[in-house]
């Protein structure tokens, strides 16, 4: 837990007690501690050293002398019955988890119940919606009339004990005691679906290569607008599957004179995902079809531009990761392959019938946590698709190869669950 700040837990656990009775109603004065219930009478030191009245709480892991006061209060309410609480604390593999056990004066136990979160902040808001209610339930439990006979417990088998975790060092038999634990989860506060909508802004070049009778026609758009369409669904917690439109509303491309064509593009992709948490960040993979088509079009006089329409069908498998760098801003990048399977235009007699053709892409964004549940993305993505043209004798055109390059910037606003 070495990235948490300070005073996390001690602002966290007083902030949601308070509407519980679980905080002080007034703050100590220099070396003393107050109290309310049968032990007011009972001041505990403020040091973090052991001393008789601060034994009732024992904190092992980083930060511990950070934690050390909320949890000495939390110890000393009367609601929960409690006079021992010890707290380990850690953090593995960039996932966090909570888990919590109240077990009565007897050392049964009472309750228990894991908070979890990918990073501090989603950790903060899981316990934001779920402790108060927790506590609650706990207090209503632990007042149970004296009279009462407490049910023996059963025996438990041996390897169901084994499985529990250890007993708190210096827990006192006729003390309630909580233990907490923070564990990597294997799956942390992943999200199950995410969606997300935004403008791209798209510049083209495509040229060929080995032009023999400078004969063929490059092509360069600065830049057109597109609206891109994005989302993902995991209904397992590694693997789910993914989907992504990206549609031109139409632009103007300008001829090499005084021209205009009606040009148009569009993309769409689907397919399936794998995730795993790094320990910091998370490793993707990626498996799709897609699709990626631009037309230049011709004039109002039904004039070509002698540029070949393409409508490229691939098949790409990517890798991708993300990298936290504070709690809530995120760096993200990916990497792709794509195998092409048709290309258009470009590849009938017209142009160049026995061409081959191979794609890659590359995308790199800042993913920024807005509020509880809003993200937005920046960032810039270039696709190359690099042609052998393969021209003989008889043919229309001759080049030797042809490079279709686009650059894509972008803004995404979206939500996740």
């Amino acid at each position: 837990m070495n990235r948490l700040p300070k005073l996390f837990f001690a602002a966290l656990l007083l902030s949601l007690a308070a509407p519980y009775g679980y905080a002080q109603a007034d703050a100590p004065a220099q070396g003393e501690r107050k109290s309310k219930g049968p032990r007011a009478n009972k001041g505990r030191p403020a040091s973090n050293k052991s001393s008789s009245g601060d034994e009732a709480v024992t904190i092992r892991g980083p930060r511990a002398s950070n934690t050390r006061a909320a949890l000495l209060r939390l110890a000393k309410q009367e609601e929960l019955g409690a006079s021992k609480l010890e707290a380990e604390v850690s953090r593995s593999k960039g996932q966090l988890q909570i888990e919590i056990i109240v077990r009565d004066a007897d050392g049964g136990e009472v309750e228990r119940k894991t908070f979890a979160g990918r990073n501090d902040r989603a950790l903060a808001r899981a316990l934001k919606r779920e402790l108060p209610a927790f506590l609650s339930a706990i207090a209503d439990k632990l007042a149970t009339p004296a009279e009462e006979p407490a049910e023996e417990p059963a025996e438990e088998p041996a390897e169901t004990k084994a499985s529990k975790p250890d007993a708190v060092p210096g827990a006192g038999s006729g003390d309630a005691q909580v233990s907490m634990r923070i564990d990597p989860s294997p799956s942390g506060e992943a999200k199950t679906w995410s969606v997300s909508l935004g403008p791209e802004l798209v510049g083209r070049s495509f040229h060929y290569r080995d032009d023999i009778f400078a004969e063929l026609p490059a092509y360069s758009l600065p830049g057109a607008f597109a609206l891109r369409l994005q989302g993902d669904y995991f209904p397992l917690p590694a693997f789910g599957v993914a989907v992504g439109l990206a549609l031109s509303p139409g632009f103007i491309s300008d001829g090499s004179m005084t021209e205009e064509f009606a040009s148009s593009m569009n993309s769409f992709a689907v397919g399936a995902r794998y995730r795993r948490a790094l320990a910091k960040g998370q490793l993707r993979a990626a498996l799709d079809y897609g699709a990626r088509s631009f037309s230049v079009g011709s004039t109002s006089d039904d004039i070509g531009s002698g540029v070949p329409d393409v409508d490229y069908k691939y098949l790409r498998l990517g890798v991708g990761a993300s990298w936290p760098l504070a709690s809530s801003i995120t760096v993200e990048g990916a990497l792709g392959y794509r195998n092409v399977l048709s290309t258009g235009q470009i590849e009938s007699a017209d142009f160049f019938p026995r061409l081959s053709a191979q794609g890659m892409d590359a995308e790199l964004a800042l993913g920024v946590e807005v509020g509880a549940s809003l993200l937005v993305h920046v960032g810039v993505g270039l696709e190359r698709y690099g042609y052998a043209l393969k021209p003989e004798p008889g043919d229309a055109h001759v080049a030797g190869g042809a490079l279709d390059q686009y650059l894509r910037y972008f803004v995404n606003i979206g939500t996740a669950r």
